[in-house]
């Protein structure tokens, strides 16, 4: 085993004598907790050195001069140097890095948080929960979330998690004056103001292959541990980053994982959703993902420029694109793609990977691009046959899904189209001026 040679041990010496104060009764105090056997010499020389001369002191250049010492170079001569046998950092308040987005509110401590939110310190280490004391709760007014399960047409049930008033309110805060300043790439459609599943569907229209794949699990795969580290980078303290993560997560409850109508939820699901993650249901979780979905467009934007394809994503629907390649070659190099998706800590659905070629029907966010962004012919069909009824019976009885405000929802739908294509847009919209919502239908 290759002896460390003088400058090795000068510079341990010398990084602990400056860890720490630059008193005598510090200095050899951590000089003999630390260095074995203690000679009187290194004491001596660490006094000369930090306490009699002024401050500050170059580690570079006090191991230069230990390196030239007459009694070091005499006690490596004979194997008698002081060995570090153990060692005992001091613990320093570390500065936070640099705030990197401009906007952002100067919050210095927990205090601070609860006083600019304006709730007692109490309350906010209740709503932040970093006990996970939501996960053990009952039923009733204790909990922070209510809960409700969306049926899929295949794979388990999915989850929703609603947080009640105070935390909403406290989470659109969190969105409005503090997640907003963070910036998202430019592959990100989703979520995004002056963006839309048009705007990321118009990134692949008229190509000759189009690749899709779904991320499995949002937003319960982001942890709070991760949600937690952004704040810390964006230069809040840690103190302050568990807090505002214990803001924007959740733990379900046991009972309400049981609870799954149709089939359990597989093991691995029910764990995600068992610990602290985004719920899907607050408003701060969209903007949060996108933030922390970063490393994963920048390396996916840079994978696919390298082969001449387009890349972009719309919350955990990821799309590329190419012009030149056929859709299998392109399919073949979703593995590629998986491989980079997984590095960077999220899971793919394989069950919804998908290409097309041009021969396909291309659908990006459910727009046809084969062409350029379009309404797909049944889609169009199916909500001007619902209209139609509409117009010729009561509206209610058209509402077959049971929308909360068929009204809103219908208008919505009908707005939706005449975004995306006016000309049938301006079809709809006449047909859905003709409706009388007062029950009486026309036919």
């Amino acid at each position: 085993m290759q002896k460390d040679g003088p400058t090795q041990i000068a510079r341990r010496i010398v990084a602990v004598m400056v860890d720490g104060a630059c008193d005598e009764a510090a200095l050899r105090e951590r000089m003999m907790y630390s260095f074995k056997p203690l000679t009187p010499w290194l004491v001596a020389r660490a006094v000369a050195w930090l306490v009699d001369e002024p401050a500050p002191h170059s580690q570079e250049a006090l191991v230069a001069r230990l390196l030239v010492d007459s009694d070091f170079q005499r006690a490596f001569a004979c194997g008698k140097v002081p060995r570090r046998v153990r060692w005992r950092p001091t613990e320093r308040e570390l500065p936070s890095p640099r705030i990197r987005a401009a906007g952002l509110p100067d919050i210095e401590s927990p205090m601070a948080l609860a006083q600019w939110l304006g709730i007692a310190p109490g309350r906010l280490a209740w709503l932040a929960d970093p006990w996970g004391q939501e996960a053990r709760r009952e039923e009733g007014a204790l909990r922070n979330y209510r809960y409700g399960w969306r049926a899929r047409e295949y794979g388990p049930d999915r989850l929703i998690e609603i947080p009640k008033a105070q935390l909403r309110g406290i989470q659109r805060r969190l969105h409005r004056e503090l997640l907003a300043h963070i910036p998202v790439h430019d592959a990100a459609h989703g979520f995004v103001r002056g963006r839309s599943p048009l705007t990321h569907a118009q990134l692949h229209a008229g190509r000759a292959a189009v690749l899709r794949i779904d991320l499995e699990q949002f937003f319960a795969g982001i942890d709070a541990a991760r949600v937690a580290a952004l704040f810390r980078l964006v230069g809040y303290a840690p103190a302050v980053a568990t807090l505002l993560a214990g803001l924007c997560t959740n733990n379900v409850p046991t009972a309400v994982l049981a609870s799954a109508p149709h089939c359990p939820l597989p093991f691995e699901d029910r764990m995600r959703l068992r610990h602290a993650h985004l719920p899907q249901g607050a408003p701060s979780s969209p903007a949060l993902a996108n933030a922390l979905a970063w490393r994963l467009d920048v390396r996916l934007s840079a994978w696919a420029a390298r082969r001449g394809l387009a890349y972009s994503r719309y919350a955990d629907d990821l799309t590329l694109s190419g012009d030149g390649i056929g859709h299998r070659a392109l399919r073949r190099r979703a593995a590629a793609v998986v491989s980079i998706v997984e590095d960077c800590g999220f899971r793919v659905n394989h069950r919804k990977t998908c290409c097309f070629g041009a021969q396909h029907s291309q659908r990006v966010t459910g727009l046809v691009v084969n062409a350029h962004p379009n309404i797909a012919r049944a889609d169009y069909d199916r909500l001007k046959a619902i209209l139609t009824r509409c117009v010729r019976h009561d509206p209610a009885t058209e509402n077959r899904e049971g929308h909360a405000d068929f009204r809103a929802w219908l208008q919505g739908r009908v707005a939706w189209c005449a975004s995306v294509n006016p000309r049938r847009g301006e079809k709809l919209q006449r047909l859905f001026a003709r409706i009388r919502w007062d029950g009486a239908g026309i036919g």
